[in-house]
């Protein structure tokens, strides 16, 4: 599989492997405020920034690791960067960030959804793992929102963490509540449903119900 030219698509959002020209979008929306819960900071630098993405992309040639542009579909406008960390483990890590002007349009809950529900199909992962700043309160309620339960904490000198288990049994359950209310808003106004058809939104209820049974 060509990894780097995969595009994973949601109802709003086109995400695709980071690539060269997601680097300058993507160093000026990494501000110190941004990265207050992230595990790194700001490169001083775009010659920097530069000697960091390089290093991404022999991972993701080979399917190992996931840097991911998120752009909005309908503008093409960059939003932000999630990450797919090493898909060989039984459970790899997501992480998300989205640029400070578009926060509150719960634009990183679509993202790692569609993220993680593509890497269960693709890996065959049953559940990922997904580290969060125990202070960082949106980024915990969008963990919870995926179905994630803390499992675990972690202690480092940025700031304590702790780590979501979300089961791919709960990130379909979710998608199909996604598709149902959006259907139900499209119809409400009068429009055909943007994204899944009566018959996607079956089969995905019909996954759900059959990846519940396993609970």
């Amino acid at each position: 599989m060509q990894w780097s030219s995969i595009d994973i698509t949601s109802g709003r959002l086109s995400i695709r492997p980071f690539s060269a020209t997601d680097a300058n979008d993507a160093f000026g929306c990494i501000t110190p405020s941004l990265t207050r819960y992230l595990s790194f900071d700001p490169a001083p630098s775009a010659a920097v920034f530069e000697t960091i993405w390089r290093g991404w992309l022999p991972k993701i040639d080979a399917g190992e690791d996931f840097a991911f542009a998120i752009r909005d579909r309908a503008t093409n406008g960059f939003l932000g960067l999630a990450g797919l960390h090493r898909t060989g483990d039984v459970e790899p890590e997501l992480g998300i960030w989205i640029r400070e002007d578009q926060h509150g349009h719960g634009y990183g809950f679509e993202a790692v959804q569609a993220v993680a529900q593509w890497a269960a199909d693709t890996f065959k992962s049953s559940a990922f793992i997904y580290p969060v700043a125990k202070e960082n309160a949106s980024s915990r309620k969008l963990a919870e929102a995926l179905g994630g339960v803390v499992v675990s904490e972690r202690t480092a000198p940025k700031y304590d963490s702790v780590v979501y288990r979300v089961s791919a049994a709960d990130l379909e359950l979710e998608e199909f509540k996604s598709a149902l209310l959006r259907s139900v808003k499209d119809a409400a106004a009068g429009q055909y449903a943007r994204v899944h058809t009566p018959e996607d939104i079956k089969r995905m209820g019909e996954r759900a119900a059959g990846s519940g049974d396993g609970h």
